[in-house]
């Protein structure tokens, strides 16, 4: 069950960002933006395995430490893009 629902939603949330992106900043700016978006998740993918391994040493074999550290960046992630969204729109729902 939980590879389903983590199968159906990763995709998402990996192929929403430029999208998001895309709807936050001005055309010309979309590839420039989106490179340095693509910039910062490489290096996320290349030093999570490892801070993931020492993170599930540290905890004895448990993976809670892990799901917090997941958790938290997601969330500061979010966060990051809902402060973009209201600095350049009107709000969180605006189109612009």
């Amino acid at each position: 069950m939980f590879a389903g629902l983590y199968g159906l939603f990763a995709s998402a949330f990996t192929s929403l960002a430029p999208a998001l992106i895309g709807q936050i900043s001005i055309i010309s700016q979309n590839g420039t933006r989106i490179g340095i978006q693509s910039a910062v998740i490489s290096l996320a993918v290349l030093l999570g395995n490892p801070v993931g391994g020492q993170l599930i040493e540290l905890y004895h074999k448990s993976f809670v430490g892990l799901q917090v550290f997941t958790g938290a960046a997601m969330l500061m992630s979010t966060c990051a893009f809902l402060l973009a969204k209201c600095k350049l729109g009107q709000g969180i729902l605006s189109r612009a």
